[in-house]
């Protein structure tokens, strides 16, 4: 396996704390448990480092004595309000949703990767794992599961899968798996994934529309051609800041080691660019601060931790610095009802 750097997107974890809290489980119970000590990492500016989002997971998994919490998680998340996402929605049918995925996917990660392998009549959905902790169970089982859910939610009807192939082992409960798949499984294969009928593919989508997704494609593929060159050094420094959520503090040393060059070149790059490292992370920081604090399901606690604070005080200060406002005032105003 060639190990890459690895994150999730990190508007995935809104959807994470809102799965708990409906199991009864508090976010903050896990956020103070929660240590990463990655490797490298990069893209896109809103991510979280994998081994982060997988330790979440692992604890929640944990704390609610449940080893199908992946499954669950997955017939949970209802998807991010991306282009992606956008253009999945208005595809002509399933099988055209799976292929935009699949074509377009490590815009949004490269922590694992869905293929497509046809045969006469079946055609195969195989998950690969870019890096070794994407092997892990909860990540493979959330995949699986949600691209079932993704299914039924785009067309309105059960999925029809084929036959589901899991690479570890048979739990001693699988219940929730037969449920939510409806079909033959098989444990200790070499690969996951699972089949349909080919004749399924055609299953048309509830909100298709042509004109929406000429719309999207364009900026789908420019963004699919930015990855595959060389990004700016402010571009890079902006990823990395973005990297250092979730307990881990951004600061110009360790961003310019990563770099590969002293703080000094990091300096005079970013001057060229007409920028600094201190504004950078400002701006990024409270832009992300604004769209969870509007977003209004996360609390301050939880807002702190993926930014990277060590403590809701130190984010508060931070906060009134950018906006003369505090966090409390910036939710109350956006109509959110939930309290810090």
């Amino acid at each position: 396996m060639t190990e890459i750097p690895a994150f999730v997107p990190a508007s995935k974890t809104i959807s994470f704390f809102s799965y708990i809290r409906a199991r009864g489980l508090d976010p903050e119970r896990l956020i103070g448990k929660i240590e990463s000590d990655p490797a490298s990492w990069r893209d896109p500016v809103t991510s979280i480092p994998l081994d982060v989002w997988l330790a979440l997971n692992r604890e929640a998994s944990r704390a609610l004595g449940d080893p199908d919490f992946g499954l669950g998680f997955g017939m949970h998340f209802w998807g991010m309000p991306t282009m992606l996402g956008h253009l999945m929605g208005a595809c002509r049918d399933i099988g055209e949703a799976f292929d935009a995925f699949i074509r377009y996917q490590g815009i949004e990660h490269h922590s694992w990767r869905l293929s497509r392998h046809d045969s006469s009549d079946l055609v195969e959905i195989a998950y690969e794992s870019a890096h070794a902790l994407s092997s892990d169970r909860l990540i493979i089982d959330f995949v699986l599961a949600n691209l079932v859910n993704q299914t039924q939610r785009l067309t309105g009807l059960p999925a029809d899968v084929e036959s589901v192939h899991f690479a570890y082992a048979r739990p001693i409960n699988v219940n929730l798996h037969e449920k939510i798949f409806r079909s033959p499984i098989e444990f200790d294969h070499v690969r996951s994934f699972f089949t349909v009928r080919k004749t399924s593919l055609s299953t048309p989508i509830l909100g298709a529309s042509e004109a929406v997704k000429e719309r999207l494609v364009e900026p789908l593929e420019r963004e699919l051609r930015a990855h595959s060159v060389e990004r700016s050094v402010s571009g890079k420094v902006a990823e990395a800041i973005a990297r250092r959520r979730g307990g881990k503090a951004a600061d110009s040393v360790s961003v310019a080691a990563e770099l590969g060059m002293g703080v000094r070149d990091l300096q005079l790059k970013l001057k060229a660019e007409g920028t600094t490292f201190h504004e950078l992370r400002e701006s990024f920081l409270k832009e992300m601060a604004l769209g969870y604090l509007c977003d209004g399901t996360l609390g301050l606690k939880e807002i702190s931790f993926l930014l990277g604070f060590s403590e809701p005080s130190a984010f508060h200060r931070a906060f009134v610095r950018w906006t003369g406002r505090t966090p409390g005032e910036v939710r109350g105003t956006s109509g959110s009802t939930r309290l810090p």
